[in-house]
C-alpha cells in the first residue's frame, strides 16, 4: 500500500509538471479550459462507477 501511494504521488507531480509546462507555451483561458475539461471527464468517469463503488464500500 505504501509503494501504491508513492507511485501515485509520482504520477500526481508528474501531471502537474506537465501541466507547468503548457503555462509558457499556450494563453491562459486555453489551459484553464483543458483543465476544466479534464476535470469534467474525471467526474464522469467517476459517476459512471458510482454503483461499483457503493458496493465495494457496503
Amino acid at each position: 500500500m505504501m509503494g501504491g501511494w508513492f507511485v501515485a504521488t509520482a504520477v500526481g507531480n508528474y501531471m502537474v509538471s506537465i501541466i507547468g509546462m503548457l503555462w509558457g507555451g499556450l494563453p491562459l483561458w486555453v489551459l484553464w479550459g483543458i483543465l476544466v475539461v479534464l476535470c469534467l471527464i474525471s467526474a464522469l468517469f467517476i459517476f459512471s462507477i458510482m454503483k461499483k463503488l457503493e458496493s465495494a464500500t457496503a
